[in-house]
């Protein structure tokens, strides 16, 4: 939690996911506020949904994409907030638009989780503290320039070995790996 951080009416979540299958409560990513609160959550296959679709919960509000994942393919996924409307892409393409739970609320992120709950991988995870356009994503879905406005922090997650992914905006935000994993050369 930090000036680029804190008090957040307007953000965008962006990042690459590859599943080699899908199974159900397969978590992709966690943001917890600074009472240890998780305020946006997302994951594959809710218990009464199909495993393929993708949810996201803020402040405990489900919303469900309506486009399905095929496995063996990369995904490009984003979420936006403007603080009244949250809106999800798939692919560069609006999936679906939906009412914030709590329009005017400001969040403040303290600490992320990160990970492929489904057999497969992740790449290109990016947080901006403004929102982007449908434009803006579908043009640089599969890389941007770290030095872009708005950008707050951005794993690239091509390190090819180690522990840590390096926040490549400069912010210092790097991220260490707690749990094992392989690293693979991707091609986009």
């Amino acid at each position: 939690g930090d000036v680029l951080t804190d008090n957040l009416d307007k953000w965008t979540i962006e990042f690459l996911s590859y599943c080699e299958s899908f199974s159900m409560n397969a978590h992709n990513l966690q943001f917890y506020d600074e009472n240890g609160s998780v305020v946006i959550f997302s994951r594959y296959g809710e218990y009464d949904h199909p495993a393929n679709e993708i949810q996201f919960k803020m402040i405990d509000v489900p919303f469900y994409g309506s486009n399905t994942y095929e496995p063996k393919k990369w995904n490009h996924i984003a979420l936006t907030n403007d603080g009244a409307v949250i809106k999800l892409y798939k692919n560069g393409v609006l999936d679906f638009t939906a009412d914030f739970p709590e329009p005017g609320k400001k969040i403040s992120l303290r600490k992320f989780e990160l990970r492929q709950g489904n057999d497969g991988s992740i790449s290109e995870f990016r947080f901006w503290n403004v929102v982007r356009s449908q434009a803006e994503i579908s043009h640089n879905m599969w890389a941007v320039n770290p030095k872009t406005e708005g950008l707050v922090t951005y794993w690239k997650m091509n390190e090819g070995g180690g522990s840590v992914f390096h926040d490549m905006t400069g912010n210092g935000r790097d991220a260490t790996i707690t749990r094992s994993g392989t690293w693979k050369d991707q091609v986009f």
